[in-house]
């Protein structure tokens, strides 16, 4: 059996198990946490570290754009052209 397989494998049976309850769920959220923590070498903690307030600004910018609202709004996908047209975005932006 391939690593692929195997991990594959193992993530069904946690998918499984968070399934069970709320509670499950947030005990197998907490375990991948930890594992992460456990599997990242310094390096993959520093990359991570250094590089999470990318995740915020862009969140952030999301927001002020209104950028979910207007994606659950929509009964469809939307093009990068039509978000820009309803968020006033430059289409650029909204690209990446």
């Amino acid at each position: 059996m391939s690593t692929q397989s195997r991990i594959s494998e193992i993530l069904e049976q946690l998918q499984a198990v968070a399934n069970e309850s709320p509670e499950a769920r947030s005990a197998s959220i907490d375990a991948l946490r930890d594992l992460q923590l456990k599997l990242e070498t310094p390096h993959d903690a520093n990359y991570r570290l250094t590089n999470s307030f990318i995740e915020v600004t862009i969140a952030r910018i999301a927001e002020d754009l209104r950028l979910y609202q207007t994606l659950s709004e929509s009964d469809q996908p939307l093009t990068v052209a039509e978000l820009s047209a309803k968020t006033g975005a430059a289409p650029l932006l909204l690209s990446k």
